[in-house]
């Protein structure tokens, strides 16, 4: 459903869903190894808390480069250089971002 939701906001302002979707996507894999009982510790980026997934195999090696990828762009828009990232681009990373939630779950 939230996929979804945020797949129709895309539309409207890609940059928000972005935003949005990358939220969803930390709380996923900060729930999944919690869940895990993996210790997180102060770990908060997106990055290192796949990186701890994968280390702890709870998800697969060839989620590491897709979650980079997602989230360079995220970093860009976030930080204010999203403006030099078009829409296309930010769409297409808005579809990996999709099936990268769907992954988690």
């Amino acid at each position: 459903q939230d996929v979804d939701r945020i797949l129709g906001d895309a539309s409207r302002d890609p940059r928000a869903a972005l935003l949005l979707l990358s939220s969803k996507i930390e709380q996923g894999l900060r729930h999944k190894l919690v869940e895990a009982d993996v210790d997180i510790g102060g770990n908060y980026s997106m990055v290192r808390l796949a990186d701890l997934a994968v280390k702890n195999r709870l998800l697969s090696e060839a989620f590491q480069p897709a979650i980079r990828d997602f989230s360079n762009i995220r970093n860009r828009v976030a930080h204010g250089k999203g403006f030099d990232v078009d829409d296309g681009a930010i769409l297409s990373i808005i579809s990996l971002g999709a099936e990268l939630l769907k992954a988690l779950y």
